[in-house]
């Protein structure tokens, strides 16, 4: 049992916002953590899955320290749009069987209006028959131009779709999300927005039921419909796969926050003691709006420490975390008056594998 001045600092701390029911209405959901992903922090290493990449090309360097998130030892992938990219042998056939599946990715490209693929779930060859990249035209609509295209095989057929906004490709960070799920077919979020697309194949029946089959490689910034073979011109960071589709509310949080913390050993963990508990409440507190490292409580690594920080370790040191009450900036700063004296108990969680 946690000593009553502790309880009541937590209880004050989570309470005294008046306005906590509207603020847990608008959350996002951290999503659990993927099967596979990859942070591209100076190498191909999986950083959840235990499925390692490898570099395949000559370019001198790999990496690049532009990324959609700062945060300390933080790098992208950047590929030069020749013949480099990242081969993952160990997921060539990690999707056949699935009736549900996430992928979420991070691209920045050097040129738009183009041809050319950032992830590839095929042989060489096999046309549209999987990966997901940009494309210069649209099939169902000739008229588009600049799109992002998803395709894959299910048991039900060839699945081809495309993003309904024109001119969608940039040159600036753009966050993609692929949901699929059986039944429901494919849902395309761009930078948080859910496109519809038209779902009309070219030549094959188009089917949104079944699991999904003859995947046959795993390559990351190569794969079908490059112009001339060429692969990714420009960066891709923090690669998810989920063996499930995420919600919109799991989507959102992807957009605004670094997969990093999703991956950790125990989320809401700042001091790597391997415990969520109010020790690291008080590094959050104490270097709120000024912190920029993990060390300084910025677990999402993005920005400074503020609120979406607070939010991942309340998700990891109470459970259910939609029972805590959230507090306001101001009531963060105040309730290091009460807290000081009581940081060392804390609620241990269980560690992800």
């Amino acid at each position: 049992m946690l000593p009553r001045n502790t309880v009541l600092a937590v209880l004050v701390l989570f309470a005294c916002d008046a306005c906590w029911l509207a603020q847990l209405a608008w959350c996002a959901t951290m999503p659990a953590a993927p099967a596979w992903s990859y942070l591209f922090d100076g190498n191909a290493v999986a950083a959840e899955g235990g499925v390692d990449g490898m570099e395949v090309g000559d370019q001198a360097s790999f990496y690049d320290t532009e990324v959609p998130f700062l945060y300390s030892g933080n790098q992208s992938l950047l590929l030069d749009g020749t013949t480099d990219y990242i081969d993952i042998p160990g997921l060539s056939t990690a999707l056949n069987g699935l009736s549900e599946m996430t992928i979420s990715m991070w691209i920045k490209s050097d040129v738009i209006g183009s041809d050319r693929p950032f992830l590839g779930l095929v042989e060489a060859g096999n046309g549209d028959d999987g990966g997901i990249r940009y494309d210069n035209a649209g099939f169902t609509d000739t008229s588009k131009d600049d799109i992002i295209k998803v395709s894959f095989f299910t048991d039900g057929g060839n699945n081809n779709y495309e993003t309904s906004t024109n001119f969608i490709q940039k040159t600036d960070w753009q966050h993609v999300a692929v949901v699929w799920k059986d039944g429901d077919g494919v849902t395309i979020y761009i930078d948080n927005v859910a496109e519809t697309p038209p779902g009309i194949p070219p030549g094959d029946d188009f089917d949104t039921t079944g699991i999904i089959s003859d995947q046959t490689r795993f390559t990351v910034g190569q794969g079908p419909k490059g112009q001339n073979g060429d692969t990714w011109d420009g960066r891709i960071d923090e690669l998810a796969v989920w063996n499930s589709a995420l919600s919109a509310d799991e989507i959102d949080w992807l957009f605004t926050n670094s997969i990093n913390p999703v991956v950790m050993t125990v989320p809401g963990d700042v001091d790597g003691d391997g415990v969520a508990d109010m020790m690291d409440f008080a590094i959050i507190r104490d270097n709120f709006r000024t912190g920029t490292t993990l060390e300084e409580g910025n677990l999402d690594r993005r920005g400074t420490t503020d609120m979406a920080d607070f939010r991942i370790w309340k998700n990891a040191f109470l459970n259910p975390p939609a029972a805590v009450p959230e507090p306001s900036a101001v009531t963060m700063a105040a309730a290091g008056l009460l807290t000081g004296g009581f940081m060392a108990i804390g609620v241990r969680r269980r560690r992800v594998d």
